[in-house]
């Protein structure tokens, strides 16, 4: 009778071990799924990174609200432009002769 008691002491423990186990495989699962964001920083042509790195102070100051992607953070200093460091204007405006240039 002991004997049987400690099994049943001893299952949810086991049980708490198998479900932490299978916690952490699925979240490390998901974890490579998702795209690094060094990577995506890898991506970016030197004019973009002139951009960021110009810009970033222009961002946090006017687009700090704006969603990355779909060229919303670039519409968003392009409309501030007036009010725009004069190192970020510059970036932005070599950013899009590059895009210009690229598209040809």
């Amino acid at each position: 009778m002991q004997r049987r008691a400690s099994n049943i002491l001893e299952q949810p423990a086991k049980m708490r071990t198998l479900r932490g186990f299978i916690v952490v495989w699925a979240l490390s699962g998901l974890t490579l799924m998702m795209p690094s964001t060094a990577v995506q920083a890898q991506k970016a042509s030197p004019a973009e990174s002139k951009v960021r790195t110009a810009c970033r102070n222009d961002y946090m100051r006017f687009c700090m609200g704006v969603m990355p992607g779909g060229g919303r953070i670039e519409a968003c200093l392009t409309a501030n432009t007036a009010s725009l460091a004069p190192p970020c204007r510059s970036a932005l405006v070599h950013l899009k002769s590059s895009k210009s240039g690229a598209s040809r």
